[in-house]
């Protein structure tokens, strides 16, 4: 079964919902693994963060969710930006806790 995959120009006509479908939840598994990540990161500066830990969490939080939409909406479909924002979110986290 797994080698019979239709091609794009199948006779199949939902095939093209279907592909879709999947390239959709792909996105949104995507999506909720780095707000996921958005949250874990702020939780971490909330217990461990000295000085401004809550407003600087907060940042990192509502951030994270703009580069996330940033991301979904840019045409190019790649997710850097927001990988970006995570890490440079997770630098500040580290060297605010040390």
């Amino acid at each position: 079964m797994a080698d019979e995959l239709t091609p794009t120009g199948s006779d199949d006509p939902d095939y093209a919902a279907h592909l879709a479908t999947y390239e959709a939840f792909i996105r949104g598994a995507v999506m909720a693994c780095l707000a996921a990540g958005f949250v874990l990161v702020a939780l971490v500066m909330f217990g461990f963060g000295k000085g401004a830990a809550v407003f600087l969490g907060f940042l990192g939080m509502v951030a994270g969710m703009v580069a996330i939409g940033i991301d979904v909406m840019s045409a190019r479909g790649g997710w850097l930006f927001s990988i970006a924002t995570l890490l440079l979110f997770a630098l500040v986290t580290a060297i605010n806790i040390s």
